[in-house]
């Protein structure tokens, strides 16, 4: 069975089967989702939004396996890392961060315009990340990527 999990509304979070477009299941969301993106493996899923947390999800079950405050302002976009347990997020903060998932371990931020960074997106060898705002689309070589 193909399943995807989207948001509904900034209220629920549901899983629709792909082939026949049904409901599997819907859950209410507490807060505003701005940012899903999956893991690699599509077993799991992070979400986030204007309360500032991260969550992973278990994409079957929609269990929360983990979650954490990554920013000081609304998390504006999610990418997973093609190859490790790392995370990163961009927030209203005007921030970027790399988060280790085994650890919890924040491992970098990154700075770099005055406008709200949006979507992510790691390049295939994940050694690059790509960040856009509204002004802007920068290519990232973070420090800890490289290790």
């Amino acid at each position: 069975e193909a399943h995807r999990g989207l948001p509904g509304s900034e209220e629920w979070l549901m899983v629709w089967d792909a082939e026949s477009g049904e409901i599997v299941r819907k859950m209410s969301h507490p807060t505003q989702m701005d940012a899903l993106a999956f893991s690699p493996d599509q077993k799991r899923f992070a979400e986030a939004g204007a309360d500032k947390r991260v969550r992973i999800r278990n994409t079957e079950t929609l269990e929360i396996l983990q979650e954490f405050r990554a920013h000081n302002g609304s998390i504006t976009g999610i990418a997973w890392h093609p190859d490790h347990p790392i995370l990163a997020t961009s927030s209203e903060d005007l921030s970027i961060r790399l988060w280790n998932l085994d650890t919890g371990e924040r491992l970098e931020e990154l700075h770099g315009s005055n406008s709200t960074p949006g979507e992510l997106a790691f390049g295939p060898e994940g050694t690059r990340l790509i960040s856009a705002d509204r002004k802007f689309h920068r290519i990232w070589e973070p420090e800890s990527l490289k290790r």
